[in-house]
């Protein structure tokens, strides 16, 4: 609605490009990057659905919940602080690139796709940080390792034991997060 340029590469991933604010002229531009998946996890007698955007909202005091499934606000907040200081008239700003990259929970399409000149700065804030009051600078990043190994490809004998092994009903919780709580997952 403010008419700033804006680019989307290949993999999906959008930039804005926010001139800087009236009152701080000369300033430095700065990249704000935020990611715009979640994950979609419910239980299954949850009436939610996040994959589908149906999600149960409620007020449970000064904090908004989403009964028996994930909020879908995993990075919101980083986009909608980018957002506020690129519609805020009363906040002085330098230039900003907003910065807004797909698939960060799953596969790091995203990030591993990226088109470097959708970003024309050399400064850069991650806003997908989970502590209140705190800055956090890197990321938890992420890489793929592919194994290769010359498995034999002759048939399983006969009388050898095949079985599924499925393990369910764990508490679970965020890898990084909560990975201090001893929850199995």
């Amino acid at each position: 609605t403010r008419g700033y340029p804006s680019r989307r590469d290949t993999a999906g991933n959008i930039a804005i490009y926010v001139p800087g604010s009236l009152n701080s002229p000369g300033s430095q531009t700065t990249a704000l990057q935020a990611h715009l998946d979640m994950v979609c996890v419910r239980h299954a007698d949850s009436r939610s659905d996040p994959m589908t955007g149906n999600i149960e909202v409620i007020r449970d005091g000064e904090w908004i919940v989403a009964p028996h499934c994930t909020l879908g606000a995993d990075n919101g907040i980083g986009i909608a602080a980018a957002m506020c200081l690129a519609e805020s008239n009363t906040t002085p700003h330098g230039p900003l690139e907003l910065l807004f990259t797909v698939e960060e929970e799953t596969t790091l399409k995203g990030a591993d796709n990226l088109d470097p000149d959708l970003v024309h700065t050399q400064t850069m804030l991650n806003l997908d940080a989970d502590v209140f009051g705190e800055l956090t600078i890197g990321c938890a990043g992420g890489t793929w390792t592919i194994l290769r190994w010359p498995a034999p490809t002759d048939p399983v004998p006969e009388s050898w034991l095949i079985a599924d092994i499925v393990l369910s009903g764990l508490t679970g919780g965020h890898s990084g997060v909560d990975i201090l709580n001893n929850r199995l997952n």
